[in-house]
């Protein structure tokens, strides 16, 4: 059996608790030395990061300048970029404006709307950045985006339509090969060009810088104007259309398109025959192109006299077919 002394087992247990007793200048001076090494921590980072922020501002300085010699932009063009970068905000670096094509249009918007820039010298800008239209269903900012080979037409005041093809992408302006060789058309003639692509029709103003029989060259612009989306561009017309129920052999009826679409069309309806619901088949020519396709009545107008039709079941290539139709016609 073990015995325990109770005077020595109490004097031991208070040699411990007078180990953690503490003064107040001990417990002071603790909490100045906790203070001293927070103070230094905090120092430490801050000095840390405002070390990395130089050294970002050094690096994207460096890259700012490589892209500049790099893409050999003039001196109207370097101050262009520098206007640009006063909208930037703080966490976007300017070099940014050389690379980012979408930042790059956002910008130029920003500048042509307060009028502190020339189309000519953003056009040329766009250029030598290399900034195009990637993907066919992409909305142009600039004539500069437009690729070459891309097929449009060209409006000049009291004349047909003119048809073309992008030759070349200059600094100058947009060069065209003309389909109609003979075509004479003269300097300083104003013109409004249209294009498409898979999301709409598009046209853009424009004035003739030179030209010869075979080809122009127009000022670059930077207002593009969206015509109408593709999907559902309509042009009003009288065009002659033959009409019968698709799955029956039963009579074929002579009518007349009103208008024309991607989507659909308008028609007359022959003796007031056809209802909503009904399946008919369409054969109809504009232009060098025939075309013959099913359609569902959607809707019905003018006391039963007007059928409005949405394509049925109709390809890709055929719906392209009809758009191209339309996109030659010369009052567009």
């Amino acid at each position: 059996m073990i015995y325990l002394d109770q005077e020595k087992l109490d004097q031991f247990f208070k040699s411990v608790a007078n180990g953690f007793a503490t003064t107040p200048k001990e417990v002071l001076l603790f909490f100045v030395v906790l203070a001293i090494i927070l103070s230094f921590l905090i120092i430490f980072y801050l000095v840390q990061r405002r070390g990395m922020h130089r050294k970002l501002l050094n690096q994207s300085a460096q890259r700012y300048a490589e892209l500049i010699d790099q893409h050999k932009l003039s001196g109207g063009e370097v101050k262009l970029i520098e206007n640009m970068a006063e909208f930037l905000p703080p966490e976007k670096q300017k070099y940014l404006l050389l690379t980012n094509q979408h930042l790059f249009n956002v910008y130029a918007g920003k500048l042509l709307a307060e009028k502190q820039v020339s189309e000519s010298t953003l056009a040329s800008a766009r250029l030598k950045l290399g900034f195009r239209l990637d993907q066919p269903d992409e909305i142009p900012s600039s004539s500069a985006e437009l690729l070459e080979g891309m097929p449009l037409y060209i409006i000049v005041p009291g004349r047909q339509g003119i048809r073309g093809r992008i030759a070349a992408q200059e600094s100058r302006g947009l060069t065209l090969a003309l389909e109609n060789e003979g075509a004479a058309l003269s300097v300083g003639t104003m013109v409004r060009i249209y294009f498409k692509n898979r999301v709409g029709i598009y046209s853009f103003a424009s004035r003739i810088v030179s030209a010869t029989r075979q080809e122009v060259t127009v000022q670059h612009a930077e207002e593009i104007k969206q015509y109408q989306r593709r999907s559902y561009y309509r042009r009003k017309m009288h065009l002659s259309v033959f009409v019968r129920p698709l799955y029956t052999d039963g009579r074929t009826y002579r009518s007349t398109l009103l208008d024309l679409g991607g989507g659909g069309a308008s028609l007359g309806n022959p003796k007031s025959l056809f209802k909503v619901g009904d399946l008919l088949k369409l054969s109809f020519s504009s232009g060098a192109a025939d075309f013959r396709v099913p359609a569902k009545v959607v809707r019905i107008s003018k006391n039963a006299t007007v059928l409005h039709v949405q394509f049925e079941s109709i390809t890709e290539s055929a719906r392209d077919r009809i758009i191209g139709s339309l996109y030659r016609i010369t009052d567009l």
